[in-house]
């Protein structure tokens, strides 16, 4: 919990930085949504290649991450703040930080980026536009 809570942490910072007047709101949203794009990752994975499918749909892809944004929600609005957060953040060293923060940078952006590429991917073979055909032959 460690990492999502600086996570949260950085989120939080940026959406306040920017003027964002539920910054806690969105930030416990965003902080959830990397997680949850692995998640989706691993069973499109294990759908592809072990053909387990536990998604029959797109749509079905939100019993996962609803949750786990409520989950999310109710974890940094409820059982912990932004004060607590900050507090334990700031015992950590500049040089922890530093790594932390680029570390969750490179987390999130290759989280959404592999997300994105493999339901693109799979997607697109599974179910080829109609040109298809007459290109790939």
């Amino acid at each position: 919990m460690k990492f999502l809570d600086y996570l949260f942490y950085i989120i939080y910072n940026y959406y306040k930085r920017n003027g964002e007047k539920e910054s806690n709101f969105a930030a416990s949203i965003v902080t959830m949504l990397a997680p949850t794009m692995n998640i989706l990752t691993v069973i499109f994975l294990l759908d592809y290649f072990l053909n387990i499918s536990f998604i029959s749909s797109k749509w079905d892809s939100f019993y996962f991450s609803i949750p786990a944004m409520i989950l999310g929600y109710y974890r940094y609005n409820r059982i912990i703040d932004y004060k607590t957060v900050a507090i334990r953040i700031s015992e950590y060293s500049e040089i922890k930080r530093n790594k932390l923060s680029v570390f969750c940078i490179v987390y999130m952006v290759t989280s959404f980026i592999l997300f994105i590429g493999l339901a693109g991917y799979i997607g697109e073979t599974r179910n080829p536009p109609p040109f298809w055909e007459r290109w790939f032959k």
